[in-house]
């Protein structure tokens, strides 16, 4: 019905199209069922391209590893070729009445990013606003001129992650995961796709608690935590030695090809390493000495608020460890955060401050 209703629109601009698909997602949706909501994991997807996905992978019944060159052959014309320049894959004549559609492939690619490939040209043979012919790059440069472009190419590039590891088959995965680590390997594995979609999938479904990061030469490039998750993730372009995750165990490595990927779990609580501490606001009044003077109110307000909301998730009149805890887990990455407060949260004596505030919390 979506793809039926899609074509009978006249549609001039990629802009009205774009703002048109979750309209037509909505009037789907409120199709699906008596009262209008789908007991389903498709409602949690953000995009209208991923619930597609999700419908298709639906509707025939597909899991893991999904045989996209099947299903891609089911849609379309299908070759692979060689190709004189540097592309992945090629769609020809979509939604051109009484076409069928051509997707050609590079013979070139290695199997993992071909399966990639093959799902993304079917999200485009699928959504309904993407027309005509598309030259695919999967890793093509942005630049000023191809804003349409790169809107469909992302597109595409979302439906492709959804078909390959559904998101009610991830879930299912994450709920029995005991570690991130573990959910993206597995994610690899059985969904034959690369680390870096398992590693953003995994933070996309993964359970509470934990902070990743992909390393390459030392240098993180990209960082993420799953939902849920209260400590920043490490700054890009930080080194990983630098990194202090405190409040966290040791992290689990994956090794890719050339790059990384650090998981931390955060942990239940810190143990009170014990001595007498004096109020937590004179702790913070000697942190703030070393501020200026002008800065020192609106400071003393982030962190106190920072600190405040991370430690009032546990009762008042519980464990100082979990309290101590989540304090800690707060104060974590804040090194580009404000300049005076990344200041603040670097001090020798912040530790005692979070501390203090856990004794305070705990005691009341």
């Amino acid at each position: 019905m979506l793809a039926s209703l899609s074509e009978r629109l006249s549609m001039t601009t990629y802009e009205f199209k774009s703002g048109l698909r979750l309209a037509l997602m909505k009037l789907e949706n409120s199709l699906s069922s008596r009262d209008g909501s789908l007991p389903n994991p498709i409602v949690d997807l953000r995009y209208p391209e991923e619930r597609m996905a999700a419908r298709l992978v639906e509707r025939l019944g597909l899991a893991p590893p999904i045989d996209v060159e099947k299903l891609c052959n089911s849609l379309a014309d299908l070759s692979f070729r060689t190709f004189p320049i540097d592309i992945d894959g090629l769609c020809l004549d979509l939604k051109i009445p009484g076409k069928r559609p051509k997707v050609w492939v590079s013979k070139a690619m290695p199997p993992v990013r071909r399966r990639f490939t093959l799902a993304h040209e079917i999200g485009h043979i699928i959504i309904p606003w993407h027309r005509g012919t598309i030259i695919d790059d999967i890793e093509a440069p942005s630049s000023g001129e191809k804003n349409k472009y790169r809107e469909m190419e992302a597109e595409a590039n979302r439906f492709a992650a959804e078909l390959l590891m559904p998101s009610a088959w991830a879930t299912g995965l994450a709920e029995r995961a005991d570690h991130a680590a573990g959910l993206m390997h597995t994610l690899h594995q059985i969904a034959q796709v690369s680390f870096p979609a398992a590693f953003l999938k995994t933070a996309k479904f993964g359970r509470p608690g934990f902070v990743g990061a992909e390393v390459r030469n030392g240098l993180i490039v990209r960082s993420q935590r799953t939902p849920g998750t209260y400590s920043l993730p490490p700054e890009v372009n930080a080194s990983i030695e630098h990194v202090k995750m405190e409040a966290a165990y040791e992290p689990r490595i994956l090794h890719g090809t050339e790059v990384l990927y650090y998981w931390w779990q955060m942990r239940e609580d810190l143990a009170d390493p014990g001595g007498d501490l004096p109020d937590w606001r004179k702790i913070l009044d000697g942190i703030l000495t070393e501020i200026p003077a002008e800065y020192r109110y609106k400071t003393r307000a982030s962190v106190n608020a920072m600190i405040g909301l991370a430690i009032g998730r546990e009762p008042k009149g519980g464990d100082v460890g979990r309290i101590y805890r989540r304090g800690i887990e707060a104060a974590h990455n804040r090194e580009n955060q404000n300049k005076w407060v990344a200041r603040a949260v670097s001090h020798h004596e912040f530790k005692n401050y979070i501390l203090a505030r856990a004794r305070d919390r705990a005691n009341q």
